[in-house]
């Protein structure tokens, strides 16, 4: 599943990147060219990979967009054990009926990619023979329902040792959003002779380390349901590769969500510092305009309501000061009064690593190519906590999950389903009534009100 552009995209792609962006050589090898160039947008049937002169054929993306898909990291790698227990999307199915004795395989690898996105397809992790194998992709290829990446290539590693990766494949925007439109009309469960409408496996028992009452109240459902054709449509419009990566991250996520079904994660307290998790699926990590477009609350409309800069405001709090209605123009007002012109939006990223423990060695090297003097601004966000007033990360997560845990108990008892507590904010369809007892919370745990908004899709 790649970005939908329409038509052929650029070269060069990265080039508008700095040098230490996420999407760069940190995380994409770019000493490996991989195999052809950019001038197709699928194989001929003719040349199915796996052949010796499949290397040489084009690729179906352009050079720089190939590179990064062909990380690792980035693409998804099938197992021999993998099968689909979160069902099989109804269009999957009627697709695989086609192919008799080979629907079953059919079936696994199309959820897979349906699932993972950009996904690593190894020969060893199919089981059909290779040649049913090989006359499948060319039927998908023509079909235009799949599309290859890249075929089986070799990444130096150095000191002359590689990593060998297979191909690399994808379904075609076009099939996959056909998919997700359908969706809707619900899953079938995988491997069934007969066609056996998919459901939730049976609830597991309420977590034992939670608070009683939070556990069954956790327990009872978040209230939320996925929308897989706008989450799928959001990676598929991602403007940049550093944007898509995250949205990648979270249709994995999303994807195995059933649709019409309630999503109903597993919650488990953080040892550490108290945090309540979701797992199974991990609902949290979804990109927040994800969260706000992808899932739905049956007749309501979704808000996200959220304590403005909370590490932040605690941190002063802990520190024997007020809390700020807008905190981080205001440390952006002070940093420019130190002689450093750095916008609201990217103070906040600088100064939460500073205020956590991040060293000025590792601070001067992420900015150094971004600040003049990254040095002299380590040193100015170190200055607006004293040594003696500053707090471990541990110690402020601990006291937000003390606030959230209060939080989830008034909402509770007001009779407000869970929805998806995001550790310093909640997704709701009672915006109003959340920030109530948001507020009333903060004032009971810290002694101050904390500022609260709430943010829209």
């Amino acid at each position: 599943m790649i970005p939908d552009r329409g038509g052929t995209r650029e070269r060069g792609s990265l080039s508008s990147l700095p040098d230490n962006h996420p999407g760069r050589a940190g995380d994409i090898r770019q000493d490996h060219e991989p195999p052809g160039g950019p001038d197709g947008h699928e194989l001929p049937a003719a040349s199915i990979p796996g052949n010796d002169t499949a290397r040489n054929e084009p690729d179906p993306l352009p050079l720089e967009p190939a590179r990064a898909y062909c990380h690792p990291g980035l693409c998804k790698r099938l197992s021999p054990e993998y099968r689909p227990m979160h069902g099989v999307p109804s269009r999957i199915r009627a697709e695989a009926v086609q192919y008799g004795n080979l629907s079953r395989e059919v079936e696994r690898l199309e959820v897979f990619m349906y699932s993972a996105g950009l996904a690593h397809i190894p020969r060893r992790a199919c089981l059909c023979h290779p040649r049913s194998l090989e006359a499948v992709k060319r039927a998908k290829l023509e079909a235009r329902q799949w599309t290859r990446i890249h075929g089986a290539v070799r990444i130096p590693r150095g000191g002359g040792r590689y990593d060998n990766i297979p191909e690399a494949w994808t379904l075609t925007p076009e099939y996959a959003r056909e998919i997700a439109a359908e969706e809707p009309e619900g899953r079938f469960r995988f491997g069934s002779a007969t066609p056996q409408r998919f459901h939730h496996p049976p609830r597991r028992e309420p977590p034992g380390n939670l608070p009683p009452e939070l556990a069954e109240y956790l327990h009872r459902g978040t209230g939320l349901r996925p929308l897989h054709l706008p989450g799928l449509d959001l990676v598929q419009s991602s403007p940049d590769l550093e944007t898509y990566r995250k949205r990648l991250q979270g249709w994995r996520i999303l994807a195995l969500c059933a649709p019409g079904l309630e999503i109903r994660p597993t919650w488990r307290g953080s040892g550490k510092c108290g945090r309540i998790n979701a797992r199974d699926p991990a609902l949290q990590c979804l990109p927040g305009v994800m969260r706000l477009r992808a899932l739905e609350a049956p007749g309501r409309r979704l808000r996200e309501v959220d304590f403005r800069a909370c590490h932040y405001q605690l941190r002063r709090i802990l520190a024997g000061w007020d809390p700020l209605p807008d905190p981080w123009n205001h440390l952006a007002g002070y940093l420019h009064g130190a002689g450093f012109h750095v916008p609201p939006e990217a103070v906040k990223a600088m100064a939460h690593p500073v205020f956590s423990g991040q060293g000025r060695a590792s601070f001067i090297r992420q900015y150094a190519d971004l600040v003049i003097d990254p040095g002299g601004l380590f040193d100015t966000l170190r200055e607006v906590f004293p040594r003696e007033l500053r707090i471990s990360a541990n110690e402020i997560m601990r006291l937000e999950a003390l606030i959230m845990a209060d939080i989830l108990t008034g909402m509770n008892r007001a009779g407000i389903p869970a929805g998806l507590p995001l550790h310093d904010s909640i997704l709701t369809p009672y915006p109003e009534e959340v920030r109530a007892i948001m507020e009333a919370s903060s004032l009971d745990i810290t002694g101050h009100i904390l500022p609260v908004k709430i943010a829209d899709a």
